[in-house]
């Protein structure tokens, strides 16, 4: 597979160039610092993908795309930047993934080996690209299918259908007075709010997860805040819940979960305790088990 490097720092492409060619399925064919020498490199090498830095002195990556496009190019280019809020401009553009500067070795030939003339899938959006507020909120709209176009924040508030009502248990506990301790509801229906990390097995296809995080919207007062997708390993949601609810029982009623394991740390008498729960206030840990598709 030929690559070409395209970045205005040649300190950085010398370091791409060596970290590639110790691959024995990639060959570095040119380097570049700008999109026009890009367009002329990608004429003479034909590179199966080039690595594109979006920020350079002259024309930035993204007309870049369009500049090699207009010229007939007819490989892949992978963005390669320091920053995500290009991401929407580079799924329009046409590009075939987006990882982020600082990323992990190996996360970075995977993308490139990814972005390959002819792989199947869609849009590469790196593990790095999937850490960031703007990278999980465009890649949900993506692979949902809801994707404008533009960057846009995920609405938080949106219309919750009869399943994610608030019960009239829920009802009673937020109209309580400020401080009040609050009993647990059901069989084990320990109330939950404050920060909830949502820990789900790698195993677990995207569109079940992407399924799973809008029925998540649904639940009054919970939102979403990031999700941590280290290169190996579960995905992390990382929540937070304005109201106290039994968050167990309300995750079961999900089509999308199988069993909820809680794997919090164990507390203290000295642990801070929610005014309105009267519940130890801490980042807690549950484990799903999702529904295979």
């Amino acid at each position: 597979m030929k690559v070409l490097v395209v970045d205005d720092e040649p300190a950085l492409r010398q370091v791409l160039r060596h970290m590639l060619e110790v691959e024995d399925d990639i060959d570095v064919v040119g380097e570049a610092s700008s999109a026009e020498e890009a367009v002329g490199q990608a004429a003479l090498t034909a590179p199966d993908v080039i690595l594109m830095d979006i920020r350079m002195d002259q024309t930035d990556g993204i007309e870049a795309i369009n500049m090699l496009k207009a010229d007939g190019f007819a490989g892949s280019v992978l963005i390669f930047s320091a920053y995500d809020q290009y991401l929407s401009l580079a799924i329009q553009t046409g590009a075939a993934g987006y990882i982020l500067k600082g990323a992990p070795r190996e996360e970075l030939i995977s993308c490139i080996r990814r972005s390959r003339p002819g792989q199947e899938g869609g849009f590469i959006f790196s593990s790095s690209v999937m850490n960031t507020s703007e990278g999980f909120k465009t890649a949900i709209d993506y692979l949902g299918g809801e994707f404008k176009g533009t960057p846009r924040a995920v609405e938080a508030a949106q219309a919750p259908d009869d399943e994610g009502k608030p019960t009239d248990a829920e009802k009673q506990i937020v109209e309580q007075p400020p401080g009040a301790r609050q009993p647990f509801i059901g069989n084990d229906g320990e109330l939950i709010s404050g920060e909830v990390d949502l820990i789900i097995p790698a195993s677990s296809t995207p569109g079940t997860l992407i399924e799973l995080y809008k029925w998540l919207l649904n639940i009054p007062g919970f939102g979403v805040r990031e999700m941590d997708r280290p290169w190996s390993g579960s995905t992390v949601l990382k929540t937070q819940l304005v109201l106290p609810i039994p968050l167990v029982e309300r995750l079961l009623l999900s089509p999308y979960v199988t069993d909820v394991t809680d794997e919090s740390l164990d507390i203290d008498e000295d642990t801070p305790r929610d005014g309105l729960t009267g519940m130890p206030r801490r980042v807690r840990l549950f484990r799903l088990t999702l529904a295979s598709p």
